[in-house]
C-alpha cells in the first residue's frame, strides 16, 4: 500500500496523497476502510505545517484549531488525545469517526469520505484527512430562508430520514440540524459522526424518543422543528408509513 504521508520536497506545497495508506484494508464489499488495529501514518511538524499552509481554520477551541479546510477543499480534523482513563483513551474518537463512516456507507447513509489517519507527535494529537460531504446543513438552509411549504416538506423528509436511521440501528448522539446535510441530489446525510452507536437491530422506542429529544437542545433548531406542531409526534406518525 502507498504511504500517504505528504511530500514536502523543494518549495512545492504538500498535497495529500489519497491512495490507501498504511493501516487500511479492503472490507467485504471491496471498499477501502481503516483497519482499527492497524498503524497510523506519522505526520511530523514540517509535514503538518506544509499540509495546513494556506488552510482555513473552521473550528477551534482553547487548545487550538480543530478543523482545517485545506486549499484543495479537503478537511483535516484534529483530535485531542485523552490523558485520563476513559473509553476514548481505549478507542479514540478519531478511529470512531472512521469506523462510523465506514458503517454508515454500508447502510447507504451519505457521510464524509475518510482517507488518512495520522499521528501528529509534536501536537500529541491524531488527525483525520477526509473529503467533506457535499451539500448544506439544514441549519444553514433554514437561516438562508425558505417558504412555509418548503419548510414543512423538509420537516417531513427529516422525520423520515431519522426514522430510517433508527430502523437501521443508528443512534447518533450528536444529532442536531448542524450535523445533518441535504446533498445536491436531495438526499440527507450526516457529518461529525464520532459520537455514534450502530446496533444490529432497530432502536428501542425509548432510544428513539431520547434521540429525537437531542434535536431540541438548541433553541434555534427547536423553534423551527415545532413551527407547525410536535415534531416528535410527526416522527411517530411517519414511522408507521416506513415500516
Amino acid at each position: 500500500m502507498a504511504d500517504a504521508t505528504p511530500s514536502v520536497e523543494g518549495s512545492e506545497k504538500a498535497e495529500p496523497d489519497i491512495t490507501e495508506p498504511r493501516g487500511w484494508c479492503r472490507d467485504e464489499r471491496g471498499t477501502a476502510a481503516f483497519d482499527e488495529g492497524g498503524s497510523l501514518n506519522k505526520l511530523d511538524q514540517t509535514e503538518f505545517e506544509a499540509l495546513t499552509d494556506g488552510a482555513e481554520v473552521l473550528e477551534s477551541d482553547a487548545y487550538g484549531p480543530k478543523i482545517y479546510r485545506l486549499r484543495n477543499g479537503w478537511m483535516l480534523k484534529i483530535f485531542r488525545l485523552k490523558r485520563w482513563f476513559s473509553s476514548a483513551l481505549l478507542f479514540p474518537y478519531s478511529r470512531r469517526f472512521v469506523r462510523n463512516c465506514r458503517r454508515l456507507k454500508l447502510l447507504g447513509v451519505p457521510c464524509p469520505e475518510t482517507t488518512t489517519l495520522y499521528r501528529v507527535p509534536h501536537l500529541s494529537r491524531e488527525a483525520l484527512l477526509y473529503r467533506p460531504l457535499a451539500g448544506e446543513t439544514l441549519r444553514s438552509l433554514i437561516r438562508n430562508g425558505m417558504d412555509a411549504d418548503a419548510a414543512r416538506t423538509m420537516r417531513i423528509e427529516l422525520a423520515d430520514f431519522i426514522n430510517r436511521l433508527h430502523a437501521s440501528g443508528v443512534l447518533f448522539r450528536s444529532l442536531h440540524l448542524g450535523n445533518i446535510v441535504r446533498t445536491p441530489s436531495g438526499d440527507y446525510g450526516l457529518i461529525d459522526v464520532a459520537d455514534m452507536a450502530i446496533f444490529m437491530r432497530p432502536l428501542f422506542a425509548w432510544q428513539r424518543t431520547r434521540n429525537f429529544a437531542h434535536l431540541t437542545r438548541y433553541t434555534e433548531d427547536a423553534a423551527w422543528l415545532e413551527t407547525d406542531g410536535d415534531f416528535v409526534f410527526l416522527c411517530a406518525n411517519r414511522r408507521g408509513s416506513l415500516e
